[in-house]
């Protein structure tokens, strides 16, 4: 094992901001590598305490579109660290949102949506309609065991995800973390890459480099429906192993098409609907703008609907 690797395997273990992260930093430092000012600007809070507020956001936000900090999961589950930051909601086509929303602290965003592996490992059953016993097996029966089980899990509600919620704070209880559904706000934050001028935020999709345009060999949605300036492309007419497309820059894939993905909030502040984001591969390009708000009742189970974890620290 080396050196690097086993700082990792450490951190992995016991991952709080800890006398580990800062001997990491050290080590880093002294090898040249520039990914310990990162470590450094996350972890301890003196660090460059002479600096505005705005100047390390600003700074964090440069490392984090060279280095997207990766963490991990007992579910083998990947987390991207969502920096904390102001962006302007609902934009895109060439014009920012009229809203400044601020997400005040920094968070964990799965980097793909819960898989049927996972579900199953927390779970122990598999609800979704592609799957080896799920009716529409006939649509999966030529793709191989190993990438089923990666394909996003669905027909789970928005009750049903809060239960595998419970039981995976649990099974994680050691540790000092807690999951939950993200916020509608931290959602499309997250999608935009993180973006936070008026500039950047004027998108309606999001990859390596934002675009207004969108075709299906982009994401999974229905090809025959591209968004803006695109071609039309192909339609699988079913979800998709997760990761199958490029992701945006803070390392985040499946944030358009593949699944719905439940939110936390209610649809509205009466009622009892709930937010969904992201669109399908369902539906046409225009549900997978970033800025594409859909909803349901929280108890609905459908083929198209699944969700991502948000990962925060215990209070």
């Amino acid at each position: 094992m080396t050196t690097l690797a086993a700082f990792l395997a450490s951190i992995v273990r016991e991952p709080d901001p800890s006398d580990t992260w800062l001997v990491l930093a050290d080590w880093l430092e002294d090898q040249g590598d520039p990914r310990y000012e990162l470590v450094r600007l996350l972890c301890q809070p003196d660090y460059q305490r002479g600096l505005p507020q705005e100047q390390r956001e600003e700074r964090l936000r440069e490392l984090l579109d060279c280095v997207p900090p990766v963490f991990e999961n007992t579910l083998n589950a990947h987390f991207a660290w969502v920096p904390p930051g102001t962006f302007w909601m609902g934009g895109g086509g060439g014009e920012p949102g009229e809203k400044a929303v601020q997400i005040e602290q920094g968070f964990g965003l799965g980097v793909f949506p819960v898989t049927q592996e996972q579900w199953q490992t927390v779970m122990g059953n598999n609800p979704s309609y592609f799957s080896r016993d799920g009716q529409g097996k006939d649509a999966v029966k030529d793709i191989p065991d190993a990438d089923l089980w990666q394909l996003p899990v669905e027909r789970v509600s928005w009750d049903d995800a809060q239960e595998f919620i419970e039981k995976l704070n649990e099974k994680e209880r050691v540790r000092r973390y807690l999951y939950r559904l993200p916020l509608e706000a931290e959602w499309e934050y997250s999608c935009r890459g993180g973006a936070t001028s008026e500039e950047e935020c004027s998108y309606h999709f999001y990859f390596d480099k934002p675009t207004n345009d969108l075709c299906s060999r982009q994401a999974n949605f229905d090809g025959s429906y591209p968004f803006g300036k695109a071609e039309k492309g192909p339609s699988l007419g079913r979800p998709t192993r997760v990761g199958s497309y490029a992701p945006n820059k803070l390392g985040l894939y499946d944030m358009h098409g593949n699944v719905w993905e439940w939110c936390q909030d209610l649809y509205e502040k009466a009622g009892s609907d709930r937010v969904l984001r992201g669109g399908s591969w369902y539906f046409n390009g225009t549900s997978c703008q970033a800025s594409a708000r859909s909803w349901s009742t929280p108890t609905i189970r459908l083929s198209y609907l699944g969700f991502r974890l948000a990962r925060v620290p215990r209070g």
